[in-house]
């Protein structure tokens, strides 16, 4: 047990750090009409400006992100005027999206990495456990739902679907995945192996087909940039063969297996029905997106003949990057993904976990919401740890000079 303490790195938390590794599952609970998802950020700033104090004006803040929050209020403000009709759901939608979006500049100064690594690494245990307990569940015929933490509210009707795939904690597949993308990135980077491969084969069993992209992206990254003694190159490549083996063979990864092969690349929503609806927009709408709160508003105002879109009672699944392009436009797709490259024109040691992100952006409809806020205060605190820590070394050498 002191080994895997140690390992881990399970000894020093903070607060701040565990709240933030929380948020992810906490994001779907509420107190009462009042959901965590907006709360969680309040309190972590909260703590953030309490740890940082006087020193929180010399923070830095990260400048495309700050713009895009501006663009989002402008751009909101706008259409309260332009729409048809103001749906309370889309000021629920601009307040939450505000939020998120600043809460990220005030919170990543605060975070420390250390503490942070810890409770990441607490929360990633305590998800595959609840994994596992899902996998058996559905070995033994059984149907799954998320795992329920105790007396607070889960609101079930935001759950893309219920039945035989294992989610642990979060709302689906999908959520799980996005999480434990985290630590399966620090798990490389710190060469801890083991711990990698067992984060894998949870991303396997959650039978996620963006969880397998991930997995492959990540170790192939880890082996070709990392300095990595051959003899070990080779035992992770034939590792990672020996997991597609199974990936194919067993009966625990059938689910996902099927998912992938037999996906129609014209009727899968999560994929397409973002481009279908881009592909019927009105040619100035490409300019600032449609003057509707969303996809499905604009789909039941007659705007979408494409008989191929799919749609639910409760709404429509759009991936974020086309999100972005009908809610926003070229414009603000621009904006938006300049976020993602400003960080990598400048720190390449975060190009894998970045080019993972753009996958989910595929895959997922978060586009400013919970998922993005947390692997963004993530990546911002990695980077101003790996910054800080370099100017310490060439401090150290420069008194090892004198």
């Amino acid at each position: 047990m002191f080994k895997i303490v140690n390992y881990l790195h399970l000894k020093d938390i903070g607060w701040l750090e565990m709240l933030f590794a929380l948020y992810p599952i906490l994001s779907v609970y509420s107190w009462g009409i009042v959901p965590l998802e907006l709360v969680m950020p309040l309190i972590l700033i909260l703590i953030a400006l309490k740890r940082c104090r006087g020193h929180f004006l010399k923070s830095r803040i990260y400048k495309p992100i700050l713009i895009f929050l501006i663009f989002y209020i402008a751009h909101e403000i706008i259409w309260l005027f332009v729409m048809n009709t103001v749906q309370f759901y889309f000021i629920n939608a601009t307040i939450s999206g505000i939020i998120c979006l600043g809460s990220i500049n005030l919170i990543f100064p605060a975070i420390n990495k250390k503490k942070l690594i810890v409770s990441i690494n607490y929360v990633a245990i305590l998800s595959i456990l609840g994994l596992l307990y899902h996998v058996l569940l559905t070995r033994m015929g059984g149907s799954v739902e998320p795992l329920k933490l105790p007396l607070i509210g889960f609101d079930f009707t935001r759950l893309d679907e219920l039945g035989d795939r294992p989610s642990s904690f979060y709302m689906e597949p999908q959520a799980f995945v996005s999480f434990m993308l985290v630590p399966l990135f620090l798990a490389l980077k710190e060469n801890k192996l083991l711990w990698a491969g067992i984060i894998i084969i949870s991303l396997f069993l959650s039978t996620s087909s963006t969880g397998i992209a991930i997995s492959f992206i990540l170790l192939l990254f880890y082996i070709f940039t990392q300095k990595v003694k051959l003899w070990l190159k080779i035992l992770i490549i034939i590792g990672g063969i020996g997991l597609a083996f199974l990936l194919l063979s067993s009966s625990f990864f059938e689910v996902g297996m099927n998912k992938i092969s037999n996906t129609n690349i014209e009727l899968a929503e999560r994929l397409v029905n973002g481009l279908f609806i881009v592909q019927e927009m009105n040619p100035s709408d490409y300019v600032l997106g449609i003057r509707y709160a969303n996809p499905y508003d604009y789909y039941l105002a007659g705007n979408v003949s494409n008989s191929l879109v799919m749609v639910s009672d409760k709404g429509m699944f759009v991936s974020s990057f086309w999100l972005v392009i009908i809610r926003f436009g070229i414009i603000g797709l621009i904006i938006y993904l300049n976020i993602f490259f400003k960080i990598i024109n400048n720190y390449r040691d975060i190009l894998p976990f970045i080019l993972c992100i753009f996958v989910q952006l595929f895959s997922n409809a978060d586009m400013i919401g919970s998922g993005f806020l947390f692997q963004f205060i993530f990546i911002l605190s990695y980077i101003e740890y790996q910054r800080d820590d370099s100017k310490r070394k060439n401090i150290i050498k420069i008194n090892n000079v004198e």
